[in-house]
């Protein structure tokens, strides 16, 4: 997160997803959950990631995308909105999520469990590109969940 103590966490199952933060004690070792904030019951809460000033909560097959403003000083989280995914963004169900910064554009990369990582502007949610996920014998990997993309050293 911002300032590397902050580990915002999206815990999933129906009626109990929820949105936590919480704050790395280095002297400790420890984590203190500092916020938690409930999903609507309807919702079961996957992938996370930031772009921005906002996290972007995915759900995992109510098509939707909860958006929450990080406020300052990582102490708390403003829900915005439950955006719907839009019908030609190709998103069979929301599992992972991953922000790429590609020159001035941000990209997010979302796994659905099919075998195709696809990524989207997150402005327009308008498809962007697509990348096929093989193991080194040529089967397809299905079911990616958790991603972090790792930026180039420059």
């Amino acid at each position: 997160m911002p300032d590397n103590q902050h580990l915002v966490v999206s815990s999933g199952w129906y009626g109990e997803s929820r949105v936590s933060i919480y704050k790395f004690d280095f002297e400790d070792c420890s984590f203190e959950e500092t916020f938690k904030e409930m999903n609507e019951k309807q919702y079961f809460a996957e992938g996370l990631t930031r772009v921005g000033d906002k996290l972007l909560q995915f759900t995992w097959r109510e098509k939707r995308i909860v958006v929450w403003k990080i406020e300052p000083g990582m102490n708390k989280l403003t829900h915005e909105i439950n955006k719907t995914f839009p019908r030609f963004n190709k998103i069979v169900q929301g599992w992972g999520a991953a922000a790429q910064k590609v020159g001035e554009q941000t990209l997010v990369w979302v796994s659905d469990s099919t075998s195709v990582l696809k990524a989207f502007d997150p402005k327009t949610w308008k498809h962007h590109s697509e990348l096929p996920l093989f193991f080194a014998n040529g089967t397809a990997i299905q079911f990616m969940n958790e991603m972090e993309i790792i930026p180039e050293n420059d």
